[in-house]
């Protein structure tokens, strides 16, 4: 494959609110070679493409095997804020909810962990943030940082989670680690109003 790996972001399938109960066609998927590099060679992203259609108020929410989060996004004197939460689908994983300063603190087996989700640059269709994650444990440690770029896609009920850069430094035995890869997630809306997270269909 020439050294190119592609990674396809999750696409859900939204219902249309104008029939209920089908499907609407899938996003167009932009194939976008990306500058990113890595040990595995030149790495890329499947990509939904773009659109104004929709707004960021309401419950975005994301699902996979090994992970659940939400987005809650309303407005404040006319910007976007942003409350998020993150729950690991194993026992023993982390979870935590920030609050709408986008700051959480939290543990995990009595180790401290702290995370910020920061909006920086906010328009009607293009959000930019930063995302700084960090946890400390005796013997070991986990960093993360990234800068991000959120989009609507599909029928504007797609929110892209694009990071433009990404880095996790990991502490163990003594040893360092830095790892660097491309990511996106794609979340779904669930409501236009804040639903609490117990409402959620996981």
């Amino acid at each position: 494959m020439s050294g190119r790996i592609f990674i396809g972001t999750t696409l859900v399938l939204a219902l249309s609110a104008g029939a209920a109960g089908q499907d609407p066609p899938p996003t167009k998927i932009i194939k976008q070679e990306l500058p990113i590099k890595s040990s595995l060679g030149r790495l890329g992203l499947g990509l939904p493409e773009p659109t104004s259609k929709g707004n960021w108020d309401g419950t975005w929410m994301y699902i996979s095997r090994d992970v659940h989060m939400a987005l809650w996004m309303a407005e404040d004197q006319g910007k976007p804020i942003v409350k998020f939460r993150f729950e690991g689908s194993l026992r023993g994983s982390e979870t935590f909810e920030t609050d709408w300063t986008g700051k959480a603190r939290y543990f995990v087996q009595d180790y401290p962990g702290t995370f910020e989700f920061t909006l920086k640059e906010t328009g009607p269709d293009l959000i930019e943030a930063g995302w700084d994650w960090e946890l400390d444990m005796r013997g070991s440690s986990r960093t993360e940082k990234g800068d991000i770029e959120m989009y609507r896609a599909g029928d504007g009920r797609r929110l892209v989670m694009y990071f433009k850069d990404f880095e996790r430094i990991i502490h163990s035995g003594g040893k360092r680690k830095v790892q660097h890869f491309p990511q996106a997630w794609t979340f779904r809306k669930m409501s236009r109003r804040l639903v609490l997270w117990e409402e959620l269909p996981l």
